[in-house]
C-alpha cells in the first residue's frame, strides 16, 4: 500500500500542465482574447501580463498584449452612468 502511494505521488508531477514559458506567445496571446471574451478578466490580465513582461517575445506580439492587458482592466472598470 505504502508503494503504490508512492508511486502515485511520484507521478503527480508529471501530469501537471505544460510550462507558459514552452507555449508559442501567439497561442498564449489567443488563450487570452478566449478567456476576455469569456468574461474571464482575472485570467486574461495574468496571461497579457506574462506575455508583455516575457523578454523572449517580438515586438508586435508585446504590443497585442499591452493592448489586451489595457481592454482588460478597462473591462473591469465600474460603467459611470
Amino acid at each position: 500500500m505504502l508503494l503504490l502511494s508512492l508511486c502515485i505521488v511520484l507521478s503527480l508531477p508529471s501530469c501537471r500542465r505544460q510550462s507558459e514559458d514552452v507555449q508559442d506567445p501567439d497561442s498564449r496571446t489567443a488563450s487570452a482574447w478566449m478567456e476576455f471574451r469569456m468574461g474571464e478578466d482575472k485570467r486574461a490580465i495574468g496571461i497579457f501580463g506574462d506575455i508583455s513582461e516575457n523578454s523572449k517575445v517580438s515586438k508586435n506580439v508585446r504590443t497585442h498584449a499591452l493592448y489586451g492587458l489595457a481592454c482588460a482592466h478597462w473591462h473591469k472598470l465600474p460603467d459611470l452612468k
